[in-house]
């Protein structure tokens, strides 16, 4: 692990889900005061394309800007190089640990690490056993078996709605992990 926690937001096609959890949790870092380099990338994103017009739009009303975000595909060095890996579903979890099984142990769906940081918040523990403590079910590919409870539905192609229930959820999502950051 590098001195300064890496973590990397995985989706499908880097234009909606993943590119608002950045900006949301860029912003959350940066109001707690915590240093951490962030990224996205989608396990089947079409190379720079632009966000989602409903998503920007909701983005916006977030109080973010993902104007500037294209998309892009995820690479084994990518995963290798994250000290926590975030997904949307736990159907992506699977697919990171086929592409890169060293990620065992680092990756969990954000539902699921906003859930955990919840209740190992407040113990003080370096974030490497932080991250642990998040990813722990997915640790054995053979007991972890996915689990929609976990999943954030994707709204691209869908109503307005679809998009600000989304964009709710990954908020407090977001800010519920930042909120628990590594035993605060």
């Amino acid at each position: 692990m590098s001195d300064v926690p890496r973590i990397l937001v995985v989706c499908t096609g880097n234009l909606c889900r993943s590119p608002l959890v950045v900006a949301l949790l860029r912003r959350e870092l940066v109001a707690e005061d915590l240093d951490a380099e962030v990224s996205s990338a989608g396990l089947a994103a079409p190379p720079g394309a632009r966000p989602d017009r409903r998503l920007r739009r909701v983005a916006g009303e977030l109080g973010v800007d993902v104007d500037e975000h294209r998309s892009r595909p995820v690479s084994p060095a990518d995963l290798r190089d994250a000290d926590l890996i975030l997904t949307m579903t736990s159907e992506q979890s699977d697919d990171v640990l086929a592409l890169d099984p060293s990620a065992a142990g680092r990756v969990a769906t954000l539902r699921a690490a906003a859930w955990k940081a919840r209740i190992v918040g407040g113990r003080p523990m370096p974030f490497a056993e932080w991250v642990s403590c998040l990813a722990r079910d997915v640790t054995d590919t053979d007991a972890a078996r996915p689990d929609a409870a976990y999943d954030i539905p994707d709204p691209i192609g869908g109503p307005m709605r679809d998009y600000r229930a989304m964009g709710d959820e990954v908020r407090s999502l977001v800010k519920a992990l930042v909120d628990r950051w590594s035993g605060r």
